[in-house]
């Protein structure tokens, strides 16, 4: 997907928004059917289906055991395909410049959501350029449904319908069955596909040069897609179904070449506050962490603190920083965990047995 003109962008924000709201208004109350697919068992479905069908047999991806980190090794990936590779149950894999960066942020959900047009994401890297046009996305519940749906593409091809239950998917969250819970669910996937991702750096230049062959010279700068390019939650009679699927666009996938991404513990995730889930996976694109500042992770998260004030810092190192990481440290990730309230410095040391990239 290339960049979109404003005019496209603001059609298809509230062309998605008004598919949102129907949802709701369309979707009963009462208890969804017991999940009977696993939620890692992605399944293909064919593009050229206009909804959802029926539950039917169906033939899921096969995820063969990896070392955790471990990049992808196949066929498809030594013959320059663009194929998601495979990692460990219980991980989810998501490329390093999305998680170095305050593109899902740790505001909560009492902070109104920005719509934001080329709006340039603060990143940890500055030959990273990320500009983002789309609603502000979160770390709760945005990356967590997005990393689930990545989990959910194990081993697929770009624009293939990867189908899941929507149970599942809540119970796998930790959300309720309720009808709250799947207009949340359903918010979020529209929130995802209405997004316009562009990225530069060294790195994503050669990925458009080399691994994308059909982008021409003049084009070959940089990378553009949306989170999620399809998805579909109805079935033949218009009716919300119990089986959804997505699908991602190929310049997503490509983004995976090179095992330029960290592997993510879902379960550690979900104990985790919203600045905690953002400093677990920002450590995550670290073996060894350098020591990093008070200001950096104020800015970098995408939190609304302000960093002028240095009383202001201290209070939200006492209140934010210091408890996530006590808890990464308790939870095992961390070994270790200093901070200098000096020079508002923070060292932390990770534990070898957690996932690296």
């Amino acid at each position: 997907m290339g960049p979109q003109s404003l005019d496209d962008l603001i059609k298809r924000v509230m062309a998605n928004a008004a598919m949102a709201a129907e949802s709701a208004e369309r979707e009963g109350g009462g208890t969804p059917p017991v999940a009977s697919t696993p939620m890692d068992q992605a399944v293909p479905r064919s593009s050229k289906a206009a909804h959802i069908a029926p539950q039917q047999t169906r033939s899921p991806v096969v995820h063969r055991g990896r070392k955790a980190g471990a990049g992808p090794n196949n066929s498809d990936r030594e013959s320059g395909q663009v194929v998601m590779p495979y990692w460990s149950a219980g991980l989810a894999g998501i490329p390093n410049e999305l998680l170095r960066s305050s593109l899902f942020n740790v505001c909560g959900a009492h902070v109104p959501r920005a719509n934001l047009i080329n709006h340039l994401v603060a990143g940890y890297d500055k030959s990273v350029q990320i500009f983002y046009t789309g609603q502000e996305l979160r770390q709760l519940p945005d990356l967590d449904v997005f990393l689930r749906l990545l989990t959910l593409a194990q081993n697929t091809k770009p624009d293939t319908w990867v189908s899941f239950r929507r149970a599942d998917m809540l119970r796998h969250l930790g959300w309720h069955s309720s009808k709250k819970d799947y207009s949340r669910l359903l918010d979020c996937l529209t929130r995802l596909n209405a997004t316009s991702l562009r990225i530069h750096s060294p790195r994503i230049d050669r990925i458009a040069d080399e691994f994308l062959p059909e982008t021409s010279e003049d084009e070959g700068r940089g990378i553009a897609f949306s989170l999620v390019s399809a998805f579909r939650y109805e079935n033949s009679s218009g009716k919300t179904s119990s089986e959804w699927a997505v699908k991602f666009d190929r310049e997503l996938l490509a983004l995976f070449k090179g095992s330029h991404y960290s592997l993510l513990s879902l379960e550690l995730r979900q104990k985790l506050s919203p600045f905690g889930k953002w400093l677990h996976g920002y450590l995550s694109t670290h073996r060894q962490p350098w020591p990093f500042t008070l200001s950096m992770c104020i800015e970098k998260s995408g939190s609304r603190q302000s960093i002028e004030a240095r009383a202001a810092r201290m209070d939200w190192a006492n209140k934010v920083l210091l408890p996530a990481l006590a808890q990464l440290k308790a939870e095992g990730f961390l070994l270790d965990s200093t901070y200098d309230p000096k020079s508002e410095k923070v060292s932390v040391s990770r534990a070898p047995l957690f996932p690296t990239t």
